[in-house]
């Protein structure tokens, strides 16, 4: 599979800035033998609609510092990763209001405009 660097680098980052993320990344590696970025930004969606259903969502907290990379990401202005949060984390989050609710209040500039953009 060709991942455009740019996608790497932001799964990296995420990596970097929520190392609590470092489990669900190496449980994907050991499910699909290799990234699949569509599909672990799935896993981290799940891990973020989990933290915060536990109330971890404070600014330090893993939910706040995996939106602060996302918020990054996208601007990047990068197309491919711009796509990926999209698709697969913003879209994934539609069926959660609540959770949605409570990450409107911690996400950027950039995230605001994309998760307005679903009518969320």
């Amino acid at each position: 599979m060709n991942i455009p660097p740019t996608t790497i680098e932001c799964v990296n980052q995420l990596l970097q800035q929520a190392p609590e993320l470092r489990s669900v990344y190496d449980e994907h590696i050991h499910n699909y033998d290799e990234l699949l970025p569509h599909v672990f930004f799935g896993d981290m969606t799940r891990y973020v609609v989990w933290q915060v259903r536990l109330g971890a969502t404070g600014p330090a907290s893993p939910v706040g510092r995996i939106l602060r990379a996302l918020e990054q990401c996208l601007a990047s202005g990068d197309e491919p990763v711009a796509e990926l949060i999209v698709v697969s984390f913003i879209e994934n989050l539609v069926e959660d209001g609540d959770v949605v609710t409570t990450l409107k209040r911690l996400v950027g500039p950039h995230l605001e405009k994309e998760i307005k953009a679903y009518g969320m």
